[in-house]
């Protein structure tokens, strides 16, 4: 029973990792074909999953969103995932797409500000889908609740 199990297990987690490979090179085939939709609705999934790294996946979404082909352009998200494909998974090769998309991030870097590089950083990192809120707070709010504070006593 238990080795039914495991060998169950195993066969799972190769139909994963073999589905996941698949996805990827129907994406591309898709790229290729000129089916940008199609490629960035099998790619995108891919390509911005956090913990794992697929470089390929990465690539061709960061063209697409680079061109705006078949999704809306978005230059931070194409620097993020220029800076991600660049990096390739542990104990793997550099691949060429590494290769091009490491000289496309150093493009990029050299046409945004260093605040803006900054986020590109940290998307790749963290991803775009982190789940952070961004915080706005007025200053002048901050002033005023402190001058206040501080005059209360002096009221009669």
């Amino acid at each position: 029973m238990r080795r039914a199990l495991a060998i169950a297990a195993v066969v799972l987690v190769a139909a994963e990792s073999a589905a996941a490979q698949s996805s990827t090179a129907e994406g591309v085939d898709a790229f290729v074909r000129g089916d940008y939709q199609r490629a960035a609705a099998i790619l995108k999934p891919i390509a911005e999953q956090a913990p794992r790294r697929d470089p390929v996946a990465a690539f061709f979404m960061a063209a697409m969103y680079d061109s705006g082909l078949g999704i809306a352009a978005d230059p931070m998200r194409a620097c993020a995932l220029y800076l991600r494909a660049s990096a390739p998974a542990m104990g793997a090769e550099r691949s060429p797409f590494a290769t091009m998309a490491m000289s496309l991030s150093r493009n990029r870097r050299a046409t945004l500000s260093q605040e803006a590089f900054q986020e590109c950083t940290w998307h790749e990192q963290n991803g775009f889908d982190h789940g952070f809120e961004p915080i706005t707070f007025a200053i002048w709010r901050l002033f005023f609740s402190i001058m206040l504070m501080w005059l209360l006593p002096w009221i009669p």
